[in-house]
C-alpha cells in the first residue's frame, strides 16, 4: 500500500523542482509533463503494449512521457486502494494518504481529465491509456469527498470541483445546434457530462436535463394532443347509456 503514495509523492517533488516563483504552479507543470509527448532526449521511450501479437509483433501504442506512465500506474493502483481505506486511516492516521494528499491528487486528475475531454480532446489519440483510469479514480474521489469532504470548503455557491466549461457551447454541441469548431471536439459535450459531470455547475446540469427531457417529450407521437386523447388512434364519442 506504500508504493502508490510514494509514487505520487515522487511526482509532486519532481514537478516542484526547480521552484519558479513567477512561473506556472507545480500542478500545472506536472499536467503539462503528463500531456507532453515523448521526445528522443528522454532516452528509451515508454511504449504501451496492448492487443494480441500479430506476426510475432505486439500492437504498440503511442509513446508517452515518464510522468504520464507513472501517473497511469498511480491511477490504476488507486482504483483498488482507495475503496478499502476507511475514514480513520485518511483523517486520523493520514496513512497511506492524508487529506491534503487526496486533495492534490483530485485537483491534478480533475484538471487533467478536463483537458483530455474538453479543452483539447485531440490529445487522447496520443495518450489513449490515460483517460479511462483517470476518470475512474476521479469518480471514486468525488464520491468520497461528497460523503466526507477532504478538499477545502469553498465559498458558498461554488465547488472545488468546478472547472471552466462554457455552458452555452456545451448545450449547443450536446443538442447539435452547432458543429464543433474542430473535428476532435465532436462528442466532447456528452463525454464531459457522462464522465466528469461535476466540473459543470449543478444548476447548468439541471437546465440541460430539463431541455433534454423536453426535446424527447416533443419527439414522442401525440404529445400535442390533449391529455385525454393521448395514445388514442382517434377520438370516439360513446353514446350515453339510457340508464
Amino acid at each position: 500500500s506504500l508504493l502508490i503514495p510514494n509514487l505520487w509523492a515522487l511526482l509532486r517533488r519532481l514537478a516542484a523542482r526547480p521552484p519558479v516563483p513567477w512561473g506556472p504552479s507545480a500542478e500545472t507543470r506536472l499536467i503539462d509533463a503528463c500531456l507532453r509527448p515523448w521526445s528522443p532526449e528522454e532516452g528509451q521511450p515508454y511504449i504501451r503494449h496492448s492487443g494480441s501479437p500479430q506476426n510475432g509483433q505486439p500492437y504498440l501504442r503511442h509513446a508517452c512521457s515518464a510522468e504520464a506512465t507513472i501517473l497511469h500506474l498511480i491511477a490504476e493502483g488507486c482504483v483498488y486502494l482507495l475503496p478499502v481505506l476507511d475514514d480513520r486511516e485518511v483523517f486520523s492516521l493520514c496513512h497511506p494518504f492524508s487529506p491534503p494528499d487526496l486533495d492534490a491528487l483530485a485537483s491534478t486528475l480533475n484538471r487533467l481529465a478536463h483537458t483530455l475531454l474538453w479543452t483539447d480532446p485531440a490529445i487522447q489519440a496520443q495518450l489513449p491509456h490515460l483517460s479511462a483510469p483517470t476518470c475512474r479514480l476521479l469518480s471514486q474521489l468525488y464520491e468520497r469527498d461528497s460523503r466526507q469532504p477532504f478538499r477545502p470548503v469553498p465559498p458558498p455557491g461554488t465547488s472545488a470541483w468546478l472547472l471552466p466549461v462554457e455552458t452555452g457551447v456545451l448545450e449547443w454541441e450536446l443538442f447539435g445546434h452547432a458543429k464543433p469548431q474542430e473535428p476532435a471536439h465532436a462528442g466532447r459535450a456528452r463525454a464531459v457530462l457522462e464522465r466528469i459531470p461535476w466540473v459543470v455547475p449543478f444548476e447548468a446540469r439541471v437546465g440541460l436535463f430539463r431541455s433534454l427531457v423536453a426535446r424527447e417529450k416533443d419527439a414522442l407521437p401525440d404529445e400535442a394532443r390533449p391529455e385525454h386523447l393521448k395514445g388514442a388512434p382517434h377520438a370516439r364519442l360513446c353514446p350515453r347509456s339510457p340508464m
